[in-house]
């Protein structure tokens, strides 16, 4: 096993898989690296996880899977019973293994693949990748990566070394001796050694960013080089950051020399730079409290202007890290693992890991995160955790404490109770779904449909309801008890009669007979009868219009007006059905409109019939003398349109002429104009009320002299200069410029 980054661990199986796990202890990712390859079907022998690379050695094969790049392919080399007991993998990819005979180097660019060398006892790669680890014949030997001479070599202080590990890029560290006497070694660049006795169990010393961590049967140790920020500051050596620091202790005694240090900093901003960056490798609290005040004092006189936030985001960070570094934590995290692990958000993700909740809530609400995802990992935790918790009360007690997060989704829990196999669980904890559409498909994928119909019901959404419903109906081969279920549920019965007049109209007619709605019934009977399908029949429309009215007359007196216009309705057909058998419709089929039937009747000059037919039916006069006065002068019955306008002059009303025909005599004129029947049209003219109308008819049929009369009766100039536009004949002109000569003259009379 090893780590990938800083925040996941990866193990190798001895199939081949890489397993990738999350903080969580929750699998991210899995990756068969011997898959697709001509290693397939083979057993790893040894394998190592390194640097971000995983190695597995198989009988006759080396694999090598880079692990931080997205969309890898692993990298093969042959090799021939090559089994090491030992190997390392550098940043690089450049892999060294060691068996008990020799030692070999792979993937290398300079000193080629498989390049032999003596047997290893141990192997460590740096982690920036340019220098390797050795332990071998009584020897710790320090040299690139890629060949070259060794850079430093010691002898080991006992033969017994069990443990190698880097401390950043310069030291190495190894363990040796017999528990419960551990020795832990420590070589500097110089090749000078410090020695550590242990009298307690070294279970391991892992590399991290910059240190080596140390982990023993007391506890665990951190040995690491003092950071440059710090040297820089408290060696003595001239800096920024150092005469700004001696300055803010002049400052905090007191002295009023401190002005003086402060005139002789080449650059403040550097200055408070470097201690913000000092303080955040420091581990002292104290010490941390006194960078950042001498920070801030540079910041003070600063005379341009310095990005406070940096100094305001150094503090926030140094309270989270002194918070987790604290005994009850126990996450003592160095500044440059925080930072590269995503700070204050790396940390929250792996208290959650942890269950730490509580204090990743603070942590969260002091540094402006939201905490949603926080309390959902809560929610799944007390799922996993709760087996012996009675379902209602572990639901109450979730509910309870997931109130304050309005809109916070249950479906991670929900999931996590499903795979607990407590689905009444996870019922209870969708009654809390804040999201209707996560609650309601919940409740669908827990087989709990009629309450998932209901919660749709309730909140009146159409959608849900719907789907809820086809849910049911699909799963209950029970149609009696279905359609009790939607005959207590009108809403739900409502919107899948909606669905079914759309799509299934066979189903329509099924629901509407087993719920014994007859109102429902007769519609469907008459949608069915006016499908654009079916080829026009009146005896199937009159049929099927019966019973749609039988259906009606059940229904009582919710339906009357339907019952009233399916009886008008049959009438009419038969008339029709009576038309069409005498012949008359003239090849149309029956079924047509009410206007249409009463122009064939009058075509066919039976005017009283259908004068009868249409007070039997209502229809206005208006709609009525427009059909019929269309239809006589298509039908050349002028003498009947002479009867129709019969008695119907003009009467004065108000100092006005109004017309007593409902639709006027402009109609009357237009219909005999558009027939090409001016003698016809000039009857009517008369008895326009309008005289302007009346003139401008006269000159539509070039009775132009009837036109001049009418303006001139009425003392209209204007209407007279109309008239004259309208024709080229002089004669015409001649008599209109006399006649407004005449009026010109002539004083009008009211």
């Amino acid at each position: 096993w090893g780590w990938v980054g800083c925040q996941e661990v990866a193990t190798l199986g001895s199939d081949g898989a890489v397993v990738v796990y999350n903080v969580h202890g929750e699998e991210t990712c899995r990756i068969p690296m011997l898959h697709r390859t001509p290693a397939a079907g083979s057993q790893v022998l040894y394998g190592v996880i390194e640097n971000d690379h995983a190695v597995a050695f198989t009988q006759s094969y080396i694999i090598k899977l880079p692990l931080q790049t997205t969309g890898s392919t692993p990298t093969l080399l042959k090799i021939d019973g090559f089994c090491p007991f030992t190997a390392t993998v550098s940043s690089t990819g450049v892999v060294i293994a060691s068996t008990i005979a020799e030692s070999r180097v792979f993937w290398s660019e300079k000193i080629g693949h498989g390049e032999d060398r003596p047997p290893a006892m141990l192997l460590k790669a740096s982690p920036n990748g340019k220098l390797v680890a050795v332990v071998e014949d009584g020897k710790l030997i320090v040299g690139p990566t890629e060949g070259g001479d060794p850079v430093l070599q010691e002898r080991v202080t006992r033969s017994d070394v069990r443990l190698l590990c880097w401390c950043g890029n310069d030291a190495v560290i190894y363990v040796s001796g017999t528990p419960p006497n551990h020795e832990l070694s420590i070589i500097a660049p110089g090749g000078s050694v410090a020695i550590k006795t242990y009298r307690s169990n070294i279970f391991s010393i892992s590399q991290e960013d910059n240190c080596c961590r140390v982990i023993h049967d007391s506890g665990f140790d951190i040995i690491q080089r003092v950071p440059n920020e710090i040297l820089n500051i408290f060696s003595g050596k001239p800096s920024n950051g150092r005469a700004l620091y001696l300055a803010w202790l002049a400052f905090k005694e007191k002295d009023p020399k401190y002005t003086k240090l402060l005139r002789v900093v080449p650059s403040l901003a550097k200055g408070a730079i470097a201690c913000i960056h000092a303080a955040m490798n420091e581990f002292n609290v104290e010490r941390q409290q006194k960078l950042l005040e001498a920070a801030s004092l540079g910041k003070a006189y600063y005379k341009n202007r310095f990005d406070g936030a940096i100094l305001g985001n150094a503090c926030a960070e140094l309270r989270v890290l002194n918070a987790v570094r604290e005994k009850e934590v126990g996450m003592f995290l160095m500044y440059q693992t925080f930072a590269r692990t995503g700070k204050i958000k790396g940390v929250v993700e792996r208290l959650m890991g942890r269950h730490m909740y509580a204090l990743a809530l603070s942590l969260a609400e002091y540094s402006g995160m939201k905490s949603n995802e926080i309390a959902t990992s809560w929610g799944v935790w007390q799922v996993k955790k709760g087996g012996d918790k009675p379902d209602q009360a572990l639901a109450a007690h979730i509910a309870a404490q997931l109130q304050p997060y309005p809109g916070l989704s249950r479906a991670p829990i929900v999931a996590a109770a499903l795979s607990a196999n407590r689905h009444r669980l996870a019922s209870l904890i969708l009654d809390s779904e804040p999201n209707l559409i996560h609650r309601v498909e919940g409740l669908m994928k827990l087989g709990e449909t009629r309450k998932a119909l209901d919660v749709a019901i309730t909140h009146l959404d159409p959608d849900l309801t719907l789907s809820s419903t086809l849910n049911i109906i699909a799963a209950n081969t029970d149609k009696k008890a279905m359609y009790d279920m939607l005959k207590d549920r009108p809403f739900a019965q409502q919107q899948y009669a909606v669905y079914c007049e759309h799509r299934n109209t066979a189903a329509l007619s099924e629901l509407y007979q087993e719920l014994g709605n007859f109102r429902g019934q007769g519609m469907s009977i008459l949608k069915a009868s006016q499908d654009p399908r079916l080829v026009p029949n009146t005896r199937n429309l009159i049929k099927s219009l019966k019973e749609a009215k039988e259906k009606f007359l059940k229904a009582g007196k919710y339906s009357e007006t339907e019952v009233k216009i399916m009886e008008s309705q049959v009438k009419l057909l038969e008339l029709q059905e009576d038309l069409l058998r005498q012949g008359k419709f003239k090849g149309e089929g029956g079924g047509v409109s009410l206007r249409d039937t009463l122009r064939v009747l009058i075509e066919c000059g039976d005017i009283k019939l259908a004068d009868t037919l249409r007070k039997e039916h209502g229809m206005g006069d208006r709609n009525y003398w427009t059909m019929k006065v269309t239809a006589l002068c298509e039908s050349n019955q002028y003498k009947a349109l002479e009867t129709l306008a019969a008695g119907k002059g003009v009467k004065k009303v108000a100092n006005k002429l109004v017309s007593l025909a409902p639709i006027g005599f402009e109609f009357f004129v237009s219909e005999c104009m558009r027939c090409r029947r001016p003698e016809e049209a000039k009857k009517y003219i008369p008895k326009i009320a309008d005289y302007a109308r009346r003139a401008e008819a006269y000159c539509d049929i070039e009775e132009y002299h009837l036109a001049i009369d009418c303006a001139k009766e009425y003392f209209d100039a204007d209407l007279l200069l109309a008239i004259r536009s309208r024709t080229s004949d002089p004669t015409i002109k001649k008599r209109v410029d006399d006649v407004r000569a005449y009026l010109v003259k002539t004083p009008q009379i009211d």
